[in-house]
């Protein structure tokens, strides 16, 4: 519940700061490209404008020499010329619009120096560097002047639009926190609502079982807080009387099982103490009468039915500790069988018996499944008076567990009884005392095992028991991890 609830408080506040993240980051990224393409560009704009500059300065210096040779005529302003013309050509790069017209130009300066170079020559050759040179190169400084102001103004718009955007940024995520504070502040009211729908609920079905319960109407997190104190301590009231109760229910269901242990007692020993009974009241009351050898082979029977009785009773009630070793399942099975074939040829009954070629072992104690096994053939065999058809098959997959199976062909366990078969006191058979199938889940469990019981589809009924094997060689075993270690 805790983690439901931090997720529904913070989903709704990670996603608007995701979204604002990511708005920031690619506003971010989209002014540093900008930014960065309006710099490089101002760069290069100011690097033209001042080569220019320098171009228009150099010019106007090659025009003063020009000048000064129309002024005194001295050849060295003509060198001095020629070298500012080498400079200049230097300097402009291949693609200058300024490139051309200096070449032109100096042509018509290496063809007046060729020439007898006079003045007046030199004045027409200083009014054509003003006209081709000169001013282009003052035109071209005022286009890049005008450039390098217009890129600055972009970039002082682009400042503006950035302070803009941040702004507007900044009042967006403040109106989205109020949104979202005001979106959590109503999601949580209405699950208080919802919390204490119940809670008021539950105090009203407690207010019949522990007295009045006071539990305020207000969704305020205090006053629900204490309302769930409250409960918990009325429910912790509820919980030790339903434990008491749980306590004297088990007593009189243990009072019952006793009375119900005593009844069934007294029936099953009644009828052979009748029987004895009336063979001696026979006895005495003929003064020369004794005991015949039918009498006491008929004493004998019912004492030793007496007998078996009782020791199924007591190991109903105290169930032996099972004493376990490693026990050949197929030779105690098989043993078994031996023990039930001559009842079986008797009632005219076909023995099925199958089981693994290897040895199945598992930790048991012998006496104890021995009794299970035989329950268990005796029950199919009763359910076959008519003769029949018996299958004793284990199971060996070489898995953790060995199964066992006994099936019969008979008429099956009644669809009312086979839920409660393995409850005491409970059988298909009129003179069963219903303690059999009992002990035996009882043994098969101590065992680690469990037994169940279905009815075939072809008729009869089946139980499986399912047998935990020997661990197979512990000491070889823990030797063969320890080599790999």
């Amino acid at each position: 519940m805790r983690s439901r609830t931090t997720w529904y408080i913070l989903t709704p506040t990670l996603a608007v700061s995701g979204l604002l993240l990511a708005v920031g980051m690619s506003g971010a990224w989209y002014v540093h490209r900008v930014n960065r393409d309006v710099s490089h560009s101002l760069h290069e704009v100011l690097a033209e404008a001042h080569l220019s500059a320098r171009l228009v300065l150099e010019i106007r210096d090659l025009r003063v020499r020009l000048q000064r040779y129309v002024s005194d005529g001295d050849g060295s302003h003509l060198d001095d010329a020629e070298t500012l013309l080498n400079a200049l050509r230097e300097k402009l790069a291949g693609d200058d619009p300024m490139r051309a017209r200096l070449q032109s130009f100096r042509q018509r300066f290496d063809a007046f120096r060729q020439a007898d170079p006079d003045r007046d020559a030199a004045r027409q050759l200083a009014s054509v560097l003003t006209d081709e040179l000169l001013t282009p190169a003052e035109q071209l400084l005022d286009q890049r002047q005008d450039m390098a102001t217009h890129t600055s103004s972009q970039n002082q718009e682009l400042a503006d639009r950035i302070g803009t955007g941040l702004l507007l940024l900044g009042v967006c995520g403040a109106v989205a926190g109020v949104l979202i504070g005001f979106g959590m502040a109503r999601g949580v009211h209405r699950s208080l609502v919802e919390i204490s729908v119940p809670v008021r609920d539950i105090a009203g079905q407690l207010n019949e079982v522990v007295g009045p319960i006071k539990v305020s109407s207000n969704t305020d997190l205090s006053e629900l807080d204490g309302a769930l104190r409250v409960l918990a301590d009325k429910t912790a009231d509820v919980v030790k009387r339903l434990q008491e109760s749980q306590r004297e229910t088990l007593r009189s269901e243990q009072l019952a099982a006793v009375g119900q242990l005593a009844a069934g007692l007294a029936h099953e020993l009644r009828n052979p103490l009748m029987a004895v009974k009336l063979i001696i009241q026979t006895a005495t009351e003929q003064p020369d009468a004794s005991l015949s050898p039918r009498d006491l082979v008929v004493i004998e029977d019912e004492v030793t039915r007496l007998e078996k009785m009782l020791q199924t009773f007591l190991d109903f009630a105290r169930p032996p500790q099972p004493e376990k070793h490693a026990t050949d399942l197929r030779e105690l099975v098989q043993h078994t069988v031996g023990l039930v074939s001559p009842r079986a040829l008797q009632q005219n009954v076909q023995l099925w018996y199958t089981a693994p070629d290897d040895e199945v072992s598992i930790e048991a104690d012998a006496s104890q499944m021995r009794q299970v096994f035989l329950n268990l053939l005796f029950n199919a065999l009763d359910a076959l008076p008519g003769g029949g058809n018996i299958w004793l098959e284990i199971s060996d997959s070489g898995a953790e567990w060995v199964l066992v199976r006994v099936a019969d062909d008979g008429p099956g366990v009644p669809a009312d009884v086979a839920p409660r078969i393995f409850e005491p006191f409970v059988s298909t058979k009129m003179t069963g005392i219903g303690l059999g199938l009992s002990i035996s889940r009882r043994i098969v469990e101590s065992h680690g095992g469990r037994i169940q019981l279905r009815n075939r589809a072809d008729g009869g009924a089946e139980f499986t028991l399912r047998l935990p094997r020997q661990s197979a060689r512990p000491a070889a075993t823990l030797a063969a991890h320890q080599q790999q270690d």
